[in-house]
């Protein structure tokens, strides 16, 4: 039985998509032989989340981001969009603007790149109004 050899050739792509590969065989004595297969290159997911507790009118919004990759992100609240630089794990943003009362819906956004796909996530809040309570 004759040994089989052959060449491995690696390559490194930072690009997704599908490539065609294609293996080709060739020895003295045996018939050559090609074959053409495809292989499919995926961006990744981030698993993200997003909580704003409801505030009261005294206290500024805290956006807590919670992930498995480190990114920059855009938070959309109203008209207002905050830049926020994500880190793995848990990132706090204090939201700097005074919001009036009512609630609120929060956008986390991430417009993808070449190794992750978009990120959208959106949570509600409500920011209370100062109660005078009589006594």
């Amino acid at each position: 039985m004759a040994a089989a050899q052959g060449e491995f050739i690696a390559f490194k792509n930072d690009k997704y998509g599908t490539y065609d590969v294609i293996s080709t065989f060739t020895a003295v004595n045996y018939i050559s032989s090609s074959t053409t297969s495809k292989v499919t290159v995926s961006k990744n997911s981030i698993n993200v989340s997003l909580r704003i507790d409801d505030t009261s009118q005294n206290a500024n919004p805290i956006a807590k981001v919670t992930s498995d990759t480190a990114f920059g992100a855009k938070l959309t609240i109203g008209s207002k969009v905050y830049s926020i630089n994500v880190r793995s794990g848990l990132t706090s943003y204090t939201i700097p603007d005074k919001l009036a009362s009512g609630r609120y819906s929060a956008v986390l956004s991430f417009a993808g790149n070449d190794f992750f796909n978009i990120v959208e996530f959106v949570e509600s809040f409500d920011r209370c109004g100062v109660v005078d309570v009589g006594m």
